[in-house]
């Protein structure tokens, strides 16, 4: 394996006093964006995901205008424990990325963080989540783990940021929102998989106990099959879709557990010799059965083979569906 060179940057610190009160040194109050206060920030999809909401609402019987979608990002790289030939970061405080030695194809995501509104919205949730590590019980002066388990934070975070989101963007009872969780990032330890998995099936037990409530659908791509392995499928809730993204130091595992999986590729034709479909739209992650392609996206570095694989794609008009 390529030898990983230093990183020249640095995860910003994160400090919390015994009273709760925390800082960070990213450029945002507090270490978090004080627009979105204590609840962790959804978008609205992008052009690629818009295209799945008339494949969902075939899927599922019910009208496109009642199909929601969302994401949720954390920083690419920083929050990725398990990637590989993907793995890149972007510098928190000045967007400039660096390339990893074992990088044979930059993560879009790490591209799309020069934007400064992006840094502050991914390190927003980042930190946010880095805050439950932290916390301590300022009467005990103990972490607040000793009474409450960090999956627990971790669910209550998500939940209560979701029934946030649902105000913020209106959502109706008769809706049916879709979250991909992580555009960019990644499941960085077992007990944040675990909060995802808690959530959704609170929000499910709640949708088939209440006609009020709307149906919520989680789905993720992964490099952290680690902790989907030590958890086991059969623990997920039905409404929590995940598919293993080949190119990660857990790649051994994919095929273990059994798990469906994406392949980045740079042609149809090599989708094509290696039997895979090519995903334009995430229909394949959401409700597919399959491993399917996913072709070479995003910003890729001067010179290198992902980025004349790239140019071959829009020479030949293809788009690889994360256009704008």
């Amino acid at each position: 394996m390529i030898e990983l060179k230093t990183n020249p940057y640095r995860v910003p610190k994160l400090a919390i006093d015994t009273n709760g009160n925390w800082t960070s040194d990213i450029p945002t109050e507090g270490g978090i964006d004080p627009k979105y206060g204590a609840f962790l920030r959804f978008s609205e999809a992008n052009a690629k995901l818009k295209a799945l909401r008339k494949a969902s609402a075939v899927e599922l019987g019910i009208p496109v205008a009642r199909v929601k979608l969302w994401t949720l990002t954390l920083p690419a790289g920083w929050s990725c424990p398990s990637a590989l030939e993907c793995k890149a970061f972007a510098d928190p405080i000045t967007g400039r990325i660096w390339d990893s030695p074992t990088l044979k194809f930059r993560c879009f995501a790490a591209s799309a963080e020069a934007r400064p509104s992006v840094r502050n919205v991914i390190w927003h949730n980042f930190n946010l989540l880095r805050r439950l590590e932290q916390l301590k019980d300022p009467a005990m002066d103990r972490p607040v783990s000793h009474y409450v388990t960090k999956r627990d934070r971790y669910q209550d975070l998500i939940t209560d940021s979701i029934y946030n989101a649902m105000e913020r963007f209106k959502i109706r009872t008769d809706d049916v929102v879709i979250i991909r969780v992580h555009v960019g990032g990644d499941f960085f330890s077992k007990s944040y998989l675990l909060g995802w998995a808690d959530s959704l099936r609170e929000l499910d037990y709640v949708k088939e106990q209440s006609i009020d409530m709307p149906r919520v659908i989680g789905y993720a791509y992964s490099k952290s099959i680690r902790h989907i392995e030590k958890l086991g499928l059969d623990s997920m809730p039905k409404n929590f879709v995940l598919t293993a993204s080949r190119g990660g130091t857990d790649d051994e595992l994919i095929d273990r557990i059994g798990l469906k999986e994406s392949v980045v590729v740079g042609s149809p034709e090599q989708a094509e010799s290696e039997g895979l479909e090519i995903d334009h739209d995430d229909s394949h992650a959401l409700f597919g059965q399959e491993s399917f392609g996913l072709l070479i996206h995003g910003t890729q570095p001067k010179g290198t083979e992902s980025a004349k694989a790239l140019s071959a794609l829009k020479a030949r008009g293809i788009d690889s569906g994360y256009s704008n």
